[in-house]
């Protein structure tokens, strides 16, 4: 009698032409000339019955609606991975450890101390690849000594798309636990638009007021986005 149990054949990678081959074309141009769909597919490594990893790794992509490249990976939760048809958990985990690896890479975290923040910019490339994609505004305060270098960064709040609520005591109690000379105020907006709120203007006017108070420099209120960054104090509208 015939076994009902037979052999899984995989649609792999190497039984594609080798020039659609995401290894060797890594091997050929290097790793930055690969899609964000072939380098999905190096972490997804193989694929399934009727889909190639490449496949797999295009429905991945093909979640984000929007468009907005692979960012969107950064907080797309893995129970809709595992939806993926073809994505089990190893695989979502895979994916999910290798973002959050480049997430740190690009925070480019070191010790504290050794980071001098001297413009909007410079929050933007501490920061803005971490936060830039967030799908909820968050409000963080970056804690700086008297020669502008990062004491550490304090996450005070998280809200909805459209606000972030916090108490001005969250602002600075842990500047005045850390010593802080000076603190930069960095929230993201999630529309895309990184033009600064009323609101914003507003709050951070009353939290300049509150630092001169408390002997601690409100240096800057920067705004991040996908599409780039906006300083509240250097925008125009902040009096």
């Amino acid at each position: 009698m015939e076994s009902d149990y037979k052999s899984v054949n995989k649609v792999k990678m190497e039984d594609m032409p080798a020039r659609e081959r995401p290894y060797e074309r890594f091997d050929e141009y290097g790793v930055e000339m690969l899609t964000d769909t072939e380098l999905l597919a190096v972490m997804i490594k193989t694929g399934t019955r009727k889909m190639s990893a490449l496949d797999l790794a295009s429905r991945i992509i093909a979640l984000d609606p929007k468009g907005r490249g692979p960012g969107f990976l950064c907080n797309i939760p893995v129970e809709d991975l595992l939806a993926v048809e073809g994505i089990g958990k190893v695989k979502a985990m895979t994916i999910k450890c290798a973002v959050e690896l480049g997430r740190r890479a690009a925070r480019n975290i070191i010790d504290p101390g050794s980071t001098i923040i001297n413009s909007p910019s410079d929050v933007a490339e501490y920061l803005g690849e971490e936060m830039q994609y967030l799908e909820c505004e968050e409000l963080r305060i970056i804690l700086l000594n008297a020669g502008n270098k990062v004491l550490r960064v304090i996450k005070v709040a998280a809200g909805s798309v459209k606000s972030t609520l916090f108490s001005p005591k969250d602002i600075f109690k842990d500047a005045i636990k850390y010593n802080a000379a000076a603190i930069i105020l960095v929230h993201n907006h999630p529309s895309g638009n990184p033009q600064p709120s009323v609101t914003d203007i507003e709050t951070t006017a009353e939290l300049e007021k509150l630092g001169k108070e408390l002997d601690i420099q409100l240096l800057d209120h920067v705004v991040l986005s996908r599409n780039g960054h906006i300083s509240v104090k250097m925008s125009g509208t902040f009096a």
